[in-house]
């Protein structure tokens, strides 16, 4: 299985709004159900703003008020080893196997 996971800014509304990342323009994003012996291969497209946006955001920023990065990662599942501190900045691709 191969797939693309678009990151986007969304936007939360309700007695407190906030911007943040959407997955393919929800949260939470997808799930991925695969069956053992199955390969997932996921292409992470960050579409987040860059730092031309908001100039007081470094090029690769995490900071609560300028995310602009992204990455992916699972929990309790084999994988090929990685560095999960590896990032996607601002209008970059991540490919995950």
């Amino acid at each position: 299985l191969e797939t693309v996971l678009k990151v986007v800014p969304g936007r939360i509304q309700g007695p407190i709004s906030y911007n943040t990342r959407t997955y393919e323009g929800k949260i939470p994003g997808p799930t991925f159900r695969v069956l053992p012996g199955d390969s997932l291969i996921v292409t992470v497209e960050n579409h987040l703003e860059g730092p031309d946006a908001a100039p007081e955001c470094p090029v690769m920023s995490n900071l609560y008020r300028c995310p602009n990065t992204t990455n992916i990662h699972v929990h309790g599942l084999w994988v090929a080893p990685q560095d999960v501190y590896t990032g996607a900045g601002p209008s970059e691709e991540l490919v995950r196997v």
